[in-house]
């Protein structure tokens, strides 16, 4: 058990992430960011990176025979992604609204709708859109993942059919929330 190439990645982001998100739970614990912001979605997508660091460093340490750490990795990584789209989106709203004086992501009048309005196909705005797109993107990902937690060991991962769909729908549902 030492580290290697890989591990060692894992672990200087994770020192990364660990920074960022002291940095910021500091300005929670301040009460210079309130709880209802975009930035909470930065934070949530800390916690994440930082179990899917976690995961990749314990796997990069501890080998092949541990691959459930691989899969957790992945799904992991794919659900930062996922949050870090998201953030991003929030953030340009912000940004729309402060230059712009309204988004054209997510209007203010739409945002003033109860979720269950909001989120209906009649009152979609791109932000909507956008969430669906990425739910789907994400389930895609999560199944391509969960595919290749299904191998065995004696098989191998160049060659597998089950290894090779897996992969396949990770990349696609990487290609729509790249979209």
């Amino acid at each position: 058990m030492s580290l290697n190439s890989q591990s060692i990645a894992a672990l200087i982001y994770l020192i990364l992430y660990l920074g960022l998100f002291t940095a910021l739970s500091i300005l929670y614990a301040l009460r210079n960011v309130i709880w209802r912001s975009r930035y909470t979605v930065l934070w949530i997508h800390m916690i994440i990176r930082i179990t899917s660091q976690c995961c990749g460093l314990a796997f990069g340490t501890l080998g092949w025979q541990h691959w459930q750490l691989l899969i957790a990795y992945l799904i992991l990584s794919a659900e930062g992604y996922f949050s870090l789209v998201l953030c991003a989106y929030r953030f340009l709203i912000a940004w729309q609204e402060h230059v712009l004086g309204q988004s054209f992501l997510e209007p203010k009048n739409v945002r003033a709708l109860a979720l269950r309005q909001r989120f209906s196909l009649r009152n979609a705005t791109q932000m909507v859109l956008v969430h669906y797109a990425l739910i789907g993107a994400n389930t895609i990902i999560i199944v391509g993942g969960s595919l290749m937690s299904d191998f065995q060991t004696t098989v191998n991962w160049r060659t597998d059919p089950t290894v090779f769909t897996g992969k396949v729908l990770r990349t696609v549902g990487q290609a729509i929330s790249s979209y």
